[in-house]
């Protein structure tokens, strides 16, 4: 009797030390999945694409393994604590994840490095440039400025100040067309959920003017 209520003992302890370890294999495989989570939002940004692909089996992975870790700490009252241990770090985690979002999301990008203008070198009456900004993530409004030039003016006078110039394109919530200035600065609420924003600027001038259009600085904002 007392040999097999010893083995009745051991395969108990057994029996809670491979719980012990499932446990501690799945919370560890949680903070795992939450750090990659953490690392991706750093380096995609909250909206990115990347970002969106991954949330979805991220998400399923966490609920599963939290899941799992539950259904593990029933079995004993030390696990139940082992259990909501992970799950307090689980929600600092979470937390962190939020405040780090919420600040990105309310920090312009500047991304001049990122935009091109192809098109504008010499410009005269109807002519039309494209502008093609390659940001990281999709946001709720583009703010450009043009550096605009004469190239010929019309009878020896200035032409930026007679010039003006149209800005529009499919990615754009609206058209919008605003006098032309040396250095000309817009304001271009977007509609586009993708990060790359394409949109034509179309000059209107007098005859025999020729004008050019560089890039001076590009920011995209929430």
């Amino acid at each position: 009797t007392g040999r097999a209520g010893t083995g009745r003992g051991e395969g108990f302890q057994g029996d809670q030390g491979f719980q012990w370890g499932t446990a501690l294999l799945l919370y560890l495989a949680m903070m795992v999945l939450w750090a990659a989570l953490l690392v991706l939002v750093l380096w995609a940004g909250w909206k990115s694409t990347e970002m969106r692909a991954a949330l979805v089996p991220a998400g399923a992975a966490l609920i599963a393994v939290f899941v799992s870790l539950v259904g593990a700490g029933r079995t004993s009252s030390s696990l139940t604590e082992f259990v909501v241990a992970g799950a307090a770090a689980t929600l600092t985690l979470f937390l962190l994840l939020r405040v780090i979002t919420a600040q990105d999301a309310g920090r312009p990008d500047d991304v001049t490095a990122r935009t091109k203008i192809s098109g504008g070198a010499s410009m005269t009456e109807g002519s039309t440039a494209e502008v093609a900004v390659d940001a990281r993530d999709a946001h709720g409004t583009l703010e450009l400025t043009l550096a605009v030039g004469d190239v010929e003016e019309a009878s020896g006078s200035p032409c930026v100040p007679l010039s003006s110039l149209h800005f529009s394109g499919p990615d754009l919530d609206g058209s919008r067309t605003v006098t032309a200035r040396e250095e000309t600065s817009v304001t271009l609420p977007l509609k586009s959920a993708e990060a790359r924003v394409r949109l034509d600027v179309t000059l209107t001038t007098e005859e025999g003017c020729a004008l050019s259009l560089t890039k001076k600085k590009t920011v995209l904002r929430d």
